[in-house]
């Protein structure tokens, strides 16, 4: 019989596994990949072989489905053979951290592969970051500039080995290696450049490090403020590597789901409440601090060698800039010292980074470790979902699958939007779609990319923001429709403003917005997200009151002409400024990110007065808050805490009215969902007034990264 397999079958080890269950059975036949399923072919007994192989599956395969029909040959003993062309639904794992056997390896003295830094085996190491097109073999991949060595060619042909098959096996005969750089790109003659690398970055130099998917810059953590004043970037945030999971727990409070995610094979940074031990100067003003553990065998050896049990691990970038991935272009970047690599990196791939909310995972970044991510969908079409500008993403469907990619960044830059429409045509290229039925961008008239869109593709739909937003949430709860609040900082809206603090109720098909603030404008446009003490001096000029620098004439004149706004963003980055939790926006949402820590301590001991204005839909006037907030006198934290408690409450009761009213669930979605203290207050105050849980995101990114997925949702619809 000839079996065809489909599921995550590539790259995993299963054509090793394979051949291992045939041969223990006495069977004979062949497997190969064809596009990116597997085709086996067994003499007999098929169905105690696919009993066997079930149980014998390698931990990062799954299979989704099995097809078998009449197959036709004659073999004297079972074969892997070489790949054919075929359909490509591109169903392998992402780059997994390396697995405990391989780890072994690394550090037994008299293994061919003792400290070697590429050491992997077939269900672990890189894969997305270095595959080139499908099927998953090693010529399709960076690793085909390294034949292999007599020794590697026998564990590949060696169906006992660990590495029987493994399309990156490599060794320090054959394989990739590192070099040291001085700052100005000269080599540093080094029997172990590693160890030396190690050395400096203990020493208090700066120093970039090659990995999988890009390139780290690397410190120890007492030389943070200067390293700040090095990068310029004054008060950003950045993740720290530490040696091992009770490290960890030195700097930061670590519960069981987040201990589990920390030492998963993805290896994402997860924000993990701060201790004492923390340098504040790593995360200034916020309560989190981004942790993750060594991935790689690099990452491993590196720790061997160095003194320090934690160091800085920020991808190595200029500002607006893609993370770097070529060796000669990292040397502008102007470190001390730099290790590099020789294995090309072909598809940029950064790190993950997330929060755990009570076992729920808020990415908000998915990238390394979770992608490329497939998910099955409702409907055939071939769809192209541009995502939105902000943490861009793409998506790709066909045949009831979606192809979400990795994390793309934000297209500000003219290198973002080329890596965005290389990113198009890369998963176009490898699920054979020529032309695709839809392709779904977002209604924002100045987003990058729709220039591109709009000269390359006939069919083309534009979806509104908030709507994506609440779809993706419905799809994460595996829902059809929702009352959703819609909380972020920029979303196009269909009236020319720009929307952010929504309440929806929306399906696929449609969307009824019933919800949302009096509109007020941005004085300056764009330097009033850069400089929020405009907006708190626009509200208070409403009144005639001086804010700062702002005189109240002077700022209504240059409000007239400022876009108008309903952006819960915006408030937030307003309250946090005014209560002096933050002057100015150095780095994407730090003044809204810097009023978590107020809100995880302050108290409910201020009410605000409920200005509702009914139009359109419920407008709540913030404004007459900021007016009430400038004449309390209190603790900041608990005027900033009961400030959004208030707020939240006007929110609650328009969203419970809806849900009653069409029998529906409340959810929030967004990038202000990311902030753990509100999702804590909105989960008790919906469940106090309507005994309703709180649904949130699982699996798609609360904030922009999540928009593809709704986007294709409502593009099936629209087809």
């Amino acid at each position: 019989m000839k079996i065809l397999v489909k599921g995550v079958v590539q790259g995993v080890g299963f054509r090793p596994t394979v051949a291992r269950v045939a041969k223990s059975l006495g069977l004979k036949g062949y497997v190969r990949n064809i596009g990116s399923y597997v085709e086996i072919y067994v003499n007999e007994r098929e169905n105690e072989f696919l009993e066997e192989l079930r149980k014998s599956l390698p931990s990062n395969a799954r299979i989704d489905e099995i097809i078998v029909e009449n197959g036709i040959g004659e073999y004297d003993d079972f074969y892997i053979l070489d790949s054919a062309k075929g359909y490509k639904n591109y169903e392998f794992p992402p780059d997994t951290a390396i697995c405990n056997d391989c780890l072994r390896d690394l550090f037994e003295p008299g293994n061919r592969r003792y400290m070697y830094p590429f050491t992997n085996c077939a269900v672990c190491g890189p894969r997305f970051s270095i595959t080139i097109d499908l099927p998953y073999d090693r010529s399709n991949t960076s690793m085909s500039s390294f034949p292999m060595c007599e020794k590697c060619l026998f564990e590949y042909n060696n169906i006992n080995d660990r590495r029987f098959n493994a399309q990156t096996i490599s060794c320090p005969d054959c394989g990739p290696s590192y070099r040291l750089y001085d700052s100005k790109g000269n080599v540093i003659e080094t029997d172990n450049p590693i160890m030396a690398y190690a050395e400096k970055i203990d020493n208090g130099y700066f120093g970039v490090s090659k990995g999988w998917g890009g390139m780290h810059i690397n410190c120890i953590l007492s030389k943070i403020n200067e390293f700040r004043k090095w990068y310029g970037r004054p008060f950003k945030p950045f993740a720290i590597m530490v040696r091992d999971v009770e490290v960890a727990m030195k700097y930061a409070e670590i519960n069981e789901d987040e201990k589990k995610v920390l030492e998963s094979s993805a290896r994402p940074i997860v924000l993990l409440k701060k201790k004492e031990a923390t340098p504040e100067e790593i995360a200034p003003g916020l309560p989190y601090v981004g942790i993750y553990l060594p991935y790689s065998a690099f990452h491993h050896i590196l720790f061997k060698y160095l003194k320090n049990d934690a160091i800085v691990s920020t991808s190595a970038n200029f500002p607006g800039e893609p993370m770097i991935i070529k060796n000669e272009d990292i040397f502008s970047l102007n470190a001390h010292y730099y290790i590099l690599h020789n294995l090309d990196i072909i598809n940029r791939i950064d790190d993950s980074l997330l929060k755990i909310k009570s076992g729920r995972t808020l990415f908000i970044r998915k990238s390394r470790g979770y992608v490329p991510e497939i998910i099955k969908v409702g409907h055939g079409y071939k769809i192209v979902s541009m995502g939105a500008h902000m943490n861009a993403r793409i998506s790709v469907s066909r045949d009831g699958k979606l192809f979400l990619s990795q994390y793309l960044g934000d297209l500000s830059s003219y290198s973002y939007l080329k890596f965005h429409r290389e990113m198009v045509k890369k998963y176009m290229k490898m699920l054979d779609i020529e032309e695709p039925d839809l392709v779904v961008i977002d209604k924002h008239p100045s987003y990058g990319y729709r220039k591109y869109v709009f000269e390359n593709f006939q069919n083309i739909h534009e979806v509104q923001h908030h709507h994506a937003h609440a779809i993706s949430l419905a799809m994460d709860n595996s829902i059809d429709e929702i009352v959703a609040l819609t909380f972020d900082g920029t979303g196009y809206g269909d009236d020319g403003t720009i929307w952010g603090g929504e309440v929806l109720v929306a399906n696929p098909e449609s969307y009824k917005r019933i919800g949302s603030m009096e509109y007020f404008p941005l004085p300056g446009n764009d330097m009033a997200i850069r400089e929020p003490d405009r907006i708190v001096a626009y509200f208070l000029s409403l009144k005639g009151i001086n804010y700062g620098r702002w005189n109240p004439d002077f700022i209504k004149k240059i409000s007239k002409s400022g876009i108008r706004t309903s952006s819960m963003g915006r408030v937030f980055d307003a309250l946090s400024n005014f209560l002096g939790f933050s002057e100015k926006m150095t780095y994407d949402g730090e003044p809204a990110m810097r009023l978590e820590l107020p809100l995880l301590k302050g108290r409910k001991l201020y009410d605000f007065p409920r200005v509702i204005k009914k139009e359109d839909c419920t407008r709540i006037d913030v404004g007459e808050m900021f007016i009430a907030l400038s004449e309390m006198r209190g603790k900041e934290e608990d005027l900033a805490f009961s400030f959004v408690y208030d707020l939240m409450d006007f929110y609650t009761d328009i969203a419970i009215e809806a849900a009653d009213r069409n029998g529906m669930n409340i959810g929030i979605t967004g990038g202000v969902s990311y902030s753990i203290p509100l999702l804590n207050m909105l989960e008790e105050m919906i469940f106090k007034k309507s005994g309703r849980m709180l649904l949130m995101h699982r699996s798609f990114p609360p904030g922009d990264a999540g928009i593809p997925v709704g986007q294709d949702a409502i593009g099936s619809h629209y087809l």
